[in-house]
């Protein structure tokens, strides 16, 4: 991810974060703006990532061949 420590704290810009989740995702992608709760953002981006990973849960189940 791309940010900067500045003291205890931790910035980025959406310019750079908007770029880096395009890559991360092989999607492009527009999250944020000069007025978009990044916080929420990358808490709903992650979420939606997690649940891509997720796996299928039709598939069947492995356990003991007989």
């Amino acid at each position: 991810m791309p940010l900067r420590k500045e003291g205890r704290f931790v910035s980025t810009s959406p310019e750079e974060l908007n770029s880096w989740l395009g890559r991360e995702s092989g999607k492009p992608v527009h999250a944020v703006t000069e007025m978009t709760d990044l916080t929420e953002e990358l808490k709903r981006g992650l979420s939606y990532v997690r649940a891509e990973k997720q796996p299928d849960k039709s598939a069947r189940p492995r356990g003991k061949r007989k």
